[in-house]
């Protein structure tokens, strides 16, 4: 269990300008499915190629690449995802609240989605996530309220946000996010949080 003896090596281009490299060693025949454990890098990773996914959720997200490089272990006992650096650069991104009169419920459904996934990482001990950075950089988030009225939009610019030590496990200990930005596009803004992983609610304190 959890030996891996036959060598993985993979080279690709994602989305035409992004890279992927996967080195590691995998066990193809563990079961009830296959077994591999290696270090991943991703680069240039064009986050737009996402935006038919994300607009089922009332997300629209323009532009944006990631890069990152970590560890993956997946295996019938195991599955954990480790990052040692991630980055998002050039992102904006987009919620829009369309109240009960949505369509067809979908922000109910995404929330209830998000809501089940959140649980589902956070109960069961065979799924691992940890980061110990993650930065997002020269990015905007906005919230578009289309049920008031009238209609508004909030939104931050210019924003960068470092998350170091996130995890899913209590015993990782809290997290620390940082965020500057500019509310409205003018009024700077920082924000510290730090957050407790492994409660069904949320847990953390914001200043």
């Amino acid at each position: 269990e959890r030996t891996y003896p036959s060598a993985v090596h993979l080279t690709a281009s994602v989305f035409e300008r992004g890279k992927l490299k996967v080195d590691g060693n995998a066990d193809f025949m563990a079961m009830p499915h296959a077994a591999i454990l290696a270090d991943v890098r991703m680069d240039g990773i064009e986050l737009d190629y996402f935006r038919p996914l994300t607009r089922h959720y009332d997300v629209v997200v323009k532009g944006g690449v990631l890069s990152a490089d970590g560890r993956v272990e997946y295996a019938p006992t195991v599955k954990t995802v480790e990052l040692r650096d991630a980055r998002v650069d050039g992102v904006a991104v987009e919620y829009m609240h369309k109240g009960a009169k949505g369509v067809k419920g979908v922000s109910k459904v995404a929330e209830k989605a998000g809501t089940a996934a959140a649980e589902a990482a956070t109960e069961k001990p065979g799924l691992i996530i940890r980061a110990a950075n993650l930065e997002v950089a020269r990015s905007t988030f906005a919230f578009v309220n289309a049920a008031a009225k009238p209609p508004y939009r909030l939104y931050l610019s210019d924003t960068r946000v470092k998350i170091k030590n996130f995890s899913n496990q209590r015993a990782e200990g809290p997290g620390d996010v940082e965020l500057a930005a500019k509310f409205m596009g003018t009024g700077p803004t920082a924000m510290q949080v730090r957050f407790r992983p492994g409660t069904p609610r949320p847990d953390m304190d914001i200043k």
